[in-house]
Formats: C-alpha cells, structure tokens, sequence
C-alpha cells in the first residue's frame, strides 16, 4: 500500500491514500477505506460508489475538489444517479470555456454572493450527454463560475512581484559585469532578451495568459442550481479536510512508523476511532459557543489530567477534579467523573 505518489506537503516519500465519508448532519466521519500511494484520488471514486451501495448509504453527495475530476466520473455519478458538486481544474476546456462565456457579465453588484471575501457568481444550466452503446443519454447539469477578487490581486501581485524581481536582478547583473548573465533560462518565461543590446523586456501576452483564470472557480453540480449554495457547500468540505489535517498533526499520523500490513491496518482503525471522538467533541465545543474560552486542544490538555489510580482490587482513587476542569465539564453538559464510574485505562 505504501508506494511514492502525489504530496501536498511536497515531500518525495513513501505514502498511503486514503479515502472518507463524512455525515452532514451528524458533522462526524462515518467510513474511510486506504489505498496504495500511487492511486490518484480520480481513480478512486468508482471504488467508493460501489461502497455507497454496499453500506447502504442512500442519501449521499459528492462534493470533492478538482483531483476528482474527470469526464468519465461524472459520467459514472449521473448514471448512478449520485449528488455531487465537483470542482473542474483549468486544465480542462470545459471550465476554460464557462468563464469566458461570463467574463464580462459576473463582475456587477447584482451578482455578489459574498460580501466579507467580496465573491461574484453565475449559473450557466446546461447537458451532459453520455454515449453508451450508441445510445446517447443527456442529463441536466449546472456550471457554478465564482470570482475572488481578493485571490485575483493576491495571484497579480505573487506573479508581478516575480517578474519584477528577475528583471531587477537581470538588470543589476547587467549593469555590474557587462555582459549576460549565465543562466538565461530563468528569464526565458516572462521576457524577451536583446542578447546584442543586453536589455530585456516583459512579455506582456505571457502574463495575462497566466493570469487569465486567476480568481475564478468552475464547478458542476447535479444537485445544487443556485451559485449561493454552492459556494456555502463547497466550503463545509472544509470540515473533511481539517479531519485529515487532524489525522495527520493532533493524532500523530503524518508518519506511520509501521513495519507491516496487519499494523498499517490497526493503526489506521484505531487513528479512526480517536478522530469521530475528538470531531465529536469539536462539535460540542463550537454548537455551545466554548470555543469563545477554549480551542479543542486545550480542552483536552486540561481533561487529561484526570485519573484514576488503583493500589490494589480493594483501594483505589481519583485524582482532584480542578475547578477548571468541573467549568470545562459544566459547559460541554458532561456529567462529572466519580470513582465508582471512572474506568481504568
């Protein structure tokens, strides 16, 4: 299962992938399966569906970032008859294609769906035809276009900030030595070099190509017609992803420190466990408004140092319950250790 693949970390190690269903309302994960490192998260989502009908799970949407995305999966999902809502990376000429046609419309007042981070939407409604044994299927599916204003000057000023700097350092090489400097390479991207005159000049066309999709976001639904939504959806993925980042940091997971299968696999149903009780108990601290005193960890730190000492099968003890803890107990509606109830661990 451990094999090199795709690292968001940008490390060049061994890895495993794996996989998770997560309950909207219950705000908890449900279900997780591993796969090899090498498995790109594209190739999963067949696997998963088969899942779905497995366990019985019914009622359930997809909502997954451009990694998921392909033709042939939505495809898969629309004859399955499966909710999704699924990010559409630029690589493709489908998501290319939807911002262009809103281009000039999706930057107006009437079109803001989120004033804090100043986010504009449209809806494009549109087919998805499937041919199958030349039978042709269509499907009604819709495009959602987001536009970040923010992240668009974010993106204008990570990129001209660059062009500037090789500029500057090409120019002040040129001004020191008189001569060209070793590795044109690195200019060769943004700028056109004058090898005679020893200048250089910004290719604008180069940029705003680059620029061209900077702040957008491409996303098709089956499910969801109205862009609001959408963007409100897409966003509580946020939850699935800070569990995975919880996996990885608070539970100790990042490294597996395993020398084989069996103990892959124990260790994966055991981190598993620990992430439903400490998402579980997240909840609680955000539904009851604690979070305003105590993040998660330190509810934990404080808690943890309850415990129950035993001499003997007669003589026994619990620690002193602080008056810390009996407000962290009070406030997340736990009822209060006593000795008799207090399991050995």
């Amino acid at each position: 299962m451990v094999e090199l693949g795709y690292n968001r970390d940008k490390e060049k190690l061994l890895q495993i992938n794996m996989g998770m269903f997560f309950g909207e309302s219950s705000n908890l994960p449900i279900f997780y399966n591993q796969y090899p490192g090498s498995i790109k998260d594209v190739k999963t989502l067949k696997n998963m569906l088969t899942y779905c009908d497995v366990l019985g799970i019914k009622n359930i949407k997809f909502v997954m970032d451009k990694g998921f995305y392909s033709d042939q999966n939505i495809s898969d999902m629309l004859e399955a008859k499966k909710k999704f809502t699924i990010a559409i990376p630029f690589k493709s000429a489908v998501a290319q294609s939807r911002v262009e046609v809103v281009r000039d419309t999706i930057k107006k007042p009437s079109k803001i769906i989120a004033m804090n981070e100043l986010i504009y939407g449209e809806t494009i409604k549109d087919k998805w035809k499937i041919l199958k044994d030349d039978i042709s299927k269509e499907y009604t599916v819709h495009y959602h276009i987001m536009f970040d204003d923010d992240k668009r000057n974010d993106a204008e000023n990570r990129i001209m900030s660059n062009v500037m700097r090789k500029k500057k350092e090409f120019e002040e090489y040129v001004t020191k030595y008189n001569r060209l400097p070793k590795e044109l390479d690195k200019y060769s991207k943004y700028f056109t070099i004058n090898k005679r005159k020893l200048t250089i000049e910004i290719l604008d066309n180069v940029i705003e190509e680059e620029m061209k999709y900077e702040g957008y976001m491409v996303i098709i639904s089956n499910d969801l017609i109205n862009v609001k939504d959408v963007f409100n959806t897409y966003r509580r993925k946020d939850v699935v992803e800070k569990s995975f980042d919880n996996m990885k940091n608070d539970l100790d997971f990042r490294r597996l420190r395993i020398h084989n299968e069996n103990t892959l696999k124990g260790k994966m149903f055991i981190v598993f466990i620990a992430l439903i009780l400490k998402t579980y108990l997240y909840n609680m601290v955000i539904q009851r408004g604690i979070v305003k005193e105590y993040s998660i960890n330190e509810v934990l730190k404080e808690v943890q140092k309850i415990a129950r000492i035993e001499f003997d099968k007669d003589t026994s003890l619990l620690t002193e319950i602080s008056s810390e803890q009996r407000k962290i107990f009070r406030l997340l509606e736990i009822k209060e250790p006593n000795e008799k109830e207090c399991t050995l661990i």
